[in-house]
């Protein structure tokens, strides 16, 4: 039990009972809060945690012996297997998407020529816009944020929409907003359609400010770019 993977769906019980079934009477509380952050799990308020309320299973003397194994281990050897597991993650979801989008990347290949010049940061702010080299990065960019924009990749490839992708300098791998781009065709300019953080949410104001900054940088259309663009999905 304790070398698979676990999930309080799986289970089919509320996460109190969850944490319960993993918590032994004879552990200590920073050692379980150890174990729950290696197997990348979450819950509130871990001080006020009662065991005593919940029946605890049985466990084998192998999964015993795994899980002292793993809770003695200590903050920098618990990130570093923790950094490998969503290191092998992303590259997993890279190549499933890959492949998935092999046709349209010989299309977006002529597009990204044209479109990396919409790349920009400043000396000064932490942020930094990413043209996306593969068109399989919006696929990653959805699941990861929770929205709709890995559906966009036949519209990006075909030019009828253009993605942007706004991290933070320090995390360039993490997806952080996504930015819409559409063209006004009267004046041959971009302008912001749609920027959604995790689950469509709003971006922060001193991400507005940025994106004025690349805005004109870029000769977008400044008034496009605000707070709040509502949820909305459509290419």
């Amino acid at each position: 039990m304790i070398n698979g993977s676990f999930s309080c769906r799986e289970w089919g019980c509320n996460y109190d009972t969850f944490f319960a079934r993993l918590y032994r009477s004879d552990l200590d509380l920073e050692k379980f809060e150890v174990y729950i952050k290696l197997r990348k799990l979450c819950i509130d308020n871990i001080e006020n945690f009662d065991v005593t309320k919940y029946p605890l299973i049985p466990e084998t003397p192998e999964s015993l012996e795994t899980l002292y194994a793993e809770i003695s281990l200590n903050k920098e050897e618990v990130d570093r297997i923790i950094a490998d597991r969503e290191a092998a993650r992303r590259r997993q979801l890279l190549k499933d998407a890959q492949e998935k989008t092999a046709k349209n990347q010989l299309k977006y290949v002529e597009r990204y020529k044209k479109l990396k010049s919409l790349n920009f940061t400043t000396d000064e702010d932490d942020l930094q816009i990413v043209v996306p080299k593969q068109i399989c990065e919006l696929i990653i960019e959805g699941q990861e944020l929770h929205h709709c924009v890995g559906s966009f990749v036949d519209s990006v490839s075909e030019g009828r929409d253009t993605i942007v992708f706004l991290r933070k300098k320090d995390n360039l791998e993490t997806p952080y907003v996504t930015v819409s781009l559409l063209k006004d065709t009267s004046t041959n300019r971009f302008y912001i359609d749609q920027a959604h953080g995790d689950h469509n949410s709003a971006i922060t104001l001193d991400d507005v400010e940025f994106l004025k900054k690349w805005g004109q940088t870029k000769n977008l259309v400044m008034e496009s770019i605000k707070q709040n663009y509502g949820a909305k999905c459509h290419h």
